[in-house]
């Protein structure tokens, strides 16, 4: 027999939501088409990769076809953009909360001035809480995840595309990217933006011979306080280039030029693990042309592949990889797998393990363009009840059945149940008589209970165990 035994403890109140309490974390990440209305889905999965499922799909007036990174703020919630939908059609920036299971349209960006579209590569959460992300004619803004303001930080007219994100460096200026055009070659440069001053200085030309345009390209500083990035094209074979750009001398090194054999054209970013190696994709090339994972050893410029995609397993990645809190790497492929519409991976650097976690398909969400992300879910938010106190909340082992009476509710109040994930699984307007929820028929876990009344919240924390 089954029973759910309750871990007492009602949490004070707070006017944001306090991570520091208690904390899950979860993989989230998106899917350009697919899911119940075929515009797109946010997916999610365990730390561990595993329950991978749909959490939203898209509708279009909140945004559709959503691509590039997705950044959670301060608040909880969690950003990013899409390629359509939201007014007119026009592309939106959307905000999901993965608690109520709810998606808005926050900002249209063909709908309001200055007209433009956003960058396929997301958005980026900085330390002051402030979204910050590229437009593709070369605005940089600012958007406030609690006001909903947006701000206009600067505009350039070179007439170069911007595909790219934006990082913050250690001397404080924000860099970035143009994807192609622009400057005397015409073949992209890097350009350094200084938010204090509001002043923009391109930095370097590519010039096609040791690297020409990015895609989905975010600049990195690795350890050694240099920048590290990819191009798309140019080098010596023509398949994109592994670069440097050392910010204290303004030098910029092309380390590594991509082949066919061991990987061409990078779509994504690199990124730096724990064990101080680069790692990143190539979209094709490699033993099937399906595209590869690499890694560079920044300290002794050895290039590697260990991986190459075969199509059953994933094919032509156009992201980047992430290294999650528990040192695995994650990413997708847009195509490949069992319905050729990409698949999800993890791949442990420490075993050299690649693990295929889902198949998308059209139902679940499709071709996924967009970077894997660790977020985390509160366990509650923080927020306690009037007469609290008084509250009789238990279970009846019996029956297993969880009962809850004393409590001062109004006519529209309701009990949620999450389980560990933040996923809503059970939901039932509720009133001041004796209620009971049946739960008997869920499986041994952890789970969160959640009263909602008048705008305020109980929530506790339960175990159904065996």
């Amino acid at each position: 027999m089954k029973k759910i035994i309750l871990l007492l403890n009602f949490l004070l109140f707070l006017g944001a939501v306090d991570f520091s309490v208690a904390q899950t974390h979860v993989l989230y990440g998106t899917c350009l088409s697919g899911g119940n209305y075929n515009w797109g889905t946010i997916f999610q999965a365990n730390l561990d990769g595993s329950n991978l499922h749909p959490a939203y799909a898209f509708r279009n007036p909140e945004g559709a076809a959503p691509w590039g990174r997705i950044a959670q703020a301060p608040n909880g919630k969690i950003y990013g953009v899409t390629y359509l939908g939201g007014c007119m059609d026009s592309c939106t920036l959307y905000e999901y909360d993965p608690i109520a299971d709810t998606c808005i349209d926050v900002y249209d960006f063909y709908c309001t001035n200055p007209i433009s579209e956003p960058s396929q590569s997301g958005l980026t959460i900085l330390p002051d809480g402030n979204i910050y992300g590229l437009e593709q004619n070369g605005i940089i803004y600012k958007f406030n995840p609690n006001t909903h303001v947006y701000t206009l930080l600067y505009q350039q007219l070179s007439g170069a595309v911007f595909n790219g994100g934006l990082i913050k460096t250690s001397n404080g200026r924000l860099y970035g990217i143009s994807s192609y055009g622009g400057g005397p070659n015409s073949q992209g440069y890097i350009f350094s933006f200084d938010l204090s001053l509001n002043t923009y200085s391109p930095v370097y030309n590519f010039d096609g011979i040791h690297g020409a345009g990015s895609s989905h390209e975010y600049l990195i500083q690795a350890t050694n306080g240099k920048l590290y990035g990819t191009t798309q094209n140019g080098g010596a074979n023509n398949k994109g280039v592994i670069f440097s750009y050392d910010l204290s001398t303004n030098t910029y090194t092309d380390l590594y030029d991509f082949d066919v054999a061991l990987g061409s054209v990078p779509e994504g970013s690199l990124i730096q693990a724990t064990n101080g190696k680069l790692y990143g994709m190539t979209a094709a090339g490699g033993n099937n042309n399906y595209g590869v994972i690499f890694s560079y050893d920044i300290s002794t410029s050895q290039y590697a592949v260990p991986y190459y995609f075969d199509g059953p397993n994933g094919s032509f990645p156009q992201v980047s990889l992430t290294q999650a809190s528990n040192g695995k790497l994650f990413g997708t492929t847009n195509g490949g797998g069992t319905y050729n519409q990409g698949v999800a991976f993890s791949y442990d650097i420490a075993t050299g393990t690649y693990t295929v976690l889902a198949s998308f398909s059209t139902y679940s969400g499709a071709n996924p363009q967009g970077d894997i992300y660790e977020a985390v879910l509160p366990v509650t938010e923080g927020i306690s009840s009037v007469n609290s106190s008084s509250a009789s909340i238990y279970v009846d082992a019996a029956s297993q059945h969880l009962i809850i009476q004393n409590l001062q509710l109004n006519s529209s109040a309701q009990l949620i149940v999450y389980d560990a994930v933040g996923k809503n699984i059970f939901q039932s307007d509720i009133n001041n008589q004796k209620s009971e929820f049946d739960l008997s028929s869920y499986p041994k876990g952890i789970y969160f209970v959640q009263l909602c009344n008048d705008g305020q919240r109980i929530t506790k924390k339960i175990i159904l165990s065996k």
